[in-house]
């Protein structure tokens, strides 16, 4: 199995619908969301531009969760700051 790995960085509200149609487009099905605290202001507007685009996405706090995200992770802080994705090509 090849992985790809994709990171986008977003500093700003108006750059979310951009970077999940980028990363819909360029066949992302997965979404790491690492700490950052303008996520933690974002936090409904990233779960639903995720459940828009259809693109299966872990988040770093259970409050993504909680507002309908799909999972969440604690152990990794390797990546702060970037939203890291992974595309499996099969």
């Amino acid at each position: 199995m090849k992985l790809r790995l994709l990171i986008l960085t977003v500093v700003g509200a108006d750059e979310l619908d951009t970077k999940f149609a980028s990363a819909r487009k360029a066949g992302i099905r997965a979404l790491l969301v690492r700490d950052d605290p303008l996520f933690d202001v974002l936090g409904d507007k990233l779960v639903e531009a995720a459940a828009r685009y259809k693109i299966l996405t872990m988040y770093y706090v259970w409050d993504f969760v909680a507002a309908g995200g799909l999972v969440m992770d604690r152990a990794s802080t390797k990546w702060p700051n970037r939203w890291v994705s992974i595309s499996a090509e099969y």
